[in-house]
Order: C-alpha cells, then structure tokens, then sequence
C-alpha cells in the first residue's frame, strides 16, 4: 500500500499521473480507504473536510460503484468565493457544483444511524460550492472506482461560495442550480439529482461511514455533498458560475 500511497500523494503534490502498476495493491475498497489515510500520514496534512461522490446511479455506472464514496479535503485546497484557483493541466480537471455544509457540532461515532433531525441541529451553515475534481490516475476514470477512493475521491480542492439561508434548507433537494461557463449556461440539475431524498442525508450517511472506522465528523468539518450538475472537463483561462435558485451563487477562475 505505501507505493501506491507514495505515489499518489507526489502526482497531488507535484503533477502528473499515476500509471496502474503502482497502484496494483488497491484491489477492493477497503484498501482504497486505507491508501486514502495512509496518504495523509505520510503528508502530514490536516482535513478541511470531506467529499461524498458516486451518489447518483450514473455515477456509480460510469466509475464501477454500487455505493457512494468518500474522501478528504486537504487544509490548502478550500478556496474563498470568486478566488483564482490553480489546475494541474496535464491532470483530468473537472467541476461539480454542489451544496456544502458545515457542521456546528461534532457528531460523535455511535452503532445507530442519526437522525435527520439530529443531523438538522448539528448543521452550522449551507453554502454554494464547487468541488475541483482531479484525476490523478493514467487509466482515467471509467471503471476504476477503487483507484478513484485511493485518489482522495479525486478531489483536488473546493471554492466555498455564498450561504443558503435556513429558511430555505427544507427545500434544498428542489432548488435549481445553473452552471455556467464563461457566461454561458453549461450544465442544469436540482438537489434531488444528488441522489439523496434530501440533500442532508448525505451527511448522516458520512457520519455512519466515520464512526465505522472511528474518525467521527467534528464541528468545522465542511460536507460536500455530491454534484448538482453532473461532472464537467475544465480549463485554466475559464470563468465559472453557479446560480443555487438565486438564494446563493459561487465563482471562479480558474489558472
């Protein structure tokens, strides 16, 4: 595992692509989670957070899934509303849009699932977000749903734009969120299309995964969510925007 793990981490720190021979060991998802930790020990890096992707059935077709997955996002990687945010150009560079939440209160590791009322109360804030995806991995991303674990999810940072008032959180899942690239409309989805009955069920589902393997979700944690608007390539030289329903927008530019 420390050879994938090693390089992995280099292709994150210093471009590049990962080829499958040094990543042969990753051959289920457990591995994958354990490759995921071991990277952050090597680096000694910190978590923002985390990202919840393959939550739609496309998804999960497409990557070779029957569930959804997670993965951390690195302290250094969350980017404020309207930043200029750096790509990897020789990397796959894609963008999600998606609510992120931040947590208030931690959820501590228990046997039981939590409630969405539970989950409700331990909610700080909901934010329009983009989730950088980048795929470090020389065979790509159809079918390699292990590797794309051990790659941190793919993620390679978030942008944090504006908030979504509480009064409009019981209705998350029906908010229409418009994407747009250099100021043309790109891509269209609501909440429902992250395939949760509501879009905070996605962190009960994170906590459970946390507490099973003992790293419980903290106050300040960031949840992402899972895409909006699909998964779209990316380019340095380009302007995105995301409308959340005229309650919230995000944007960048990316270098």
């Amino acid at each position: 595992m420390t050879k994938a793990a090693f390089a992995l981490l280099n292709a994150r720190k210093n471009g590049g692509l990962v080829p499958p021979d040094a990543l042969e060991a990753v051959t289920d998802l457990e591995t994958a989670y354990r490759v995921q930790a071991e990277q952050l020990v090597l680096s000694g890096e910190s978590v923002s957070g985390w990202k919840i992707g393959a939550t739609s059935a496309a998804a999960k077709q497409v990557l070779g899934l029957d569930t959804a997955v997670f993965g951390p996002v690195a302290d250094g990687t969350v980017h404020e509303d309207a930043s200029e945010v750096p790509l990897q150009p020789e990397q796959g560079n894609f963008i999600e849009s998606e609510f992120t939440v931040r947590l208030a209160k931690d959820l501590p590791e228990r046997e039981e699932p939590y409630t969405f009322a539970e989950i409700l109360d331990a909610i700080g804030s909901v934010q329009a977000s983009f989730e950088v995806v980048t795929c470090r991995l020389q065979s790509g991303l159809a079918g390699a749903g292990n590797l794309v674990v051990a790659d941190f999810g793919v993620n390679g940072g978030a942008v944090l734009g504006q908030p979504i008032a509480r009064e409009h959180w019981e209705n998350l899942s029906d908010i229409t969120v418009v994407l747009s690239v250099d100021g043309e409309q790109a891509a269209e989805g609501t909440g429902a299309g992250t395939g949760w009955g509501h879009v905070f069920d996605a962190v009960a589902w994170l906590a459970a995964q946390q507490s099973k393997m003992s790293r419980p979700l903290k106050a300040g944690d960031l949840v992402m969510t899972g895409t909006c608007t699909g998964v779209l390539p990316i380019k340095p030289g380009q302007i995105l925007e995301a409308d959340f329903g005229g309650l919230a927008s995000v944007r960048a530019t990316f270098t």
